[in-house]
This record gives C-alpha cells, sequence and structure tokens, in this order.
C-alpha cells in the first residue's frame, strides 16, 4: 500500500466555501447528521462530480437491494484488495453495526484462508471481488454459485458496487484523503 505523507489536497473547510459548493457541503451535514467527512469535503474542490457522485453513492451505500451484510461484505474486501485505510476506518463500524463480528471482519480483510467465512455464497462473494479486483471479471464458478442464490438486479448491483468502491479507494489514495480523528485537537 502506497502512503503519501499527507494529504495531496486539503479539504475543503467546513464553512466560507462558494456557495454551490456550500450548499452540497451543509446539506451533506443536514442529511448525514454530522459535518461532510473529509471525503467529501476533499472531492468538493470538485463540486461538479460531487453533486453527480452522491446520489450513485447513496444508491448504492444505503438504497440498494443488497443486504446490509453483503454489501459491508464486499465493501471492506474491496477496501483491503484496494489498500484503502480510510474505506476501511469507515466501514468496520458500520459492518459491526449490522452483524459482521471482529471476527469475520478479520477475515474478510485478510487473504490467509480460502474460505474465511461460514456460508458458501459469502465465500464467492469474496473471490468474486478478488477476482473483479485482480482480473475485472468474475468466474464461472463463482458466477454460477452467485445467480444461483441472488436476482438478476442484485448480481448488476454487486458488480457497481466493487467497481465504485475500486474508484472511491483510487480517489482516496491519490488524494492521501486522512481519516478523521474525532474528539481530538
Amino acid at each position: 500500500m502506497t502512503v503519501h505523507a499527507g494529504p495531496r489536497l486539503l479539504p475543503l473547510p467546513a464553512t466560507g466555501n462558494p456557495a454551490a459548493v456550500q450548499e452540497l457541503l451543509d446539506d451533506i451535514e443536514l442529511n448525514g447528521g454530522a459535518p461532510a467527512m473529509n471525503w467529501f469535503r476533499t472531492i468538493a474542490h470538485a463540486g461538479g462530480l460531487l453533486r453527480r457522485y452522491r446520489g450513485f453513492g447513496a444508491k448504492l451505500l444505503s438504497a440498494g437491494r443488497l443486504s446490509a451484510r453483503i454489501r459491508e461484505i464486499v465493501v471492506l474486501r474491496t477496501a483491503s484488495r484496494c489498500g484503502c485505510a480510510y474505506e476501511l476506518a469507515h466501514h468496520r463500524p458500520i459492518a459491526a453495526a449490522v452483524g459482521l463480528t471482529d471476527a469475520e471482519v478479520d477475515a474478510i480483510c485478510g487473504f490467509d484462508l480460502p474460505d474465511p467465512l461460514g456460508s458458501a455464497t459469502e465465500n464467492a462473494l469474496l473471490r468474486a471481488v478478488d477476482q473483479l479486483c485482480s482480473e475485472h471479471t468474475v468466474g464461472d464458478p463463482e458466477w454460477a454459485l452467485l445467480a444461483g442464490t441472488h436476482p438478476s438486479e442484485e448480481l448488476v448491483e454487486l458488480l457497481f458496487l466493487v467497481g465504485h468502491y475500486v474508484m472511491v479507494a483510487g480517489v482516496m489514495n491519490a488524494l492521501g484523503v486522512e481519516i478523521e480523528r474525532y474528539g481530538t485537537s
């Protein structure tokens, strides 16, 4: 994993930005119940992209058809494959909130065991993520297993979810987006 000395672009401040950007950041805070994270404040340098990106990311994160457990398995594995500490830091608590144990999260984020989770479907998900990250496709055995347990809408969503988090990891890593340090000065 490449680590930069610090952020390559500093997050915009929480207030005092040009009107269109400030409106976006204020809306993120209003809908999220907390100030916009460094991720959003960093990509707000390209306000038009942030405006379009939000809907797509929100659909995948909170309004998709995949179960929250499957979504977080996929996000954590993708973040691990891409070496994205920021995504991992933010999604570990989400994974815990949707019922993944610390041992499951560690297994998802590790690559030592061939089938670290308890179900064949979840292990096929991990292999599919690995294949998408390295080969940009999913092998026939994994596809057959997943197609036997998920409707086509979820299969397409799964592919977009991995692709989305690969893209986000690349942007986060390249920009050096720093993990928030809440409660510290």
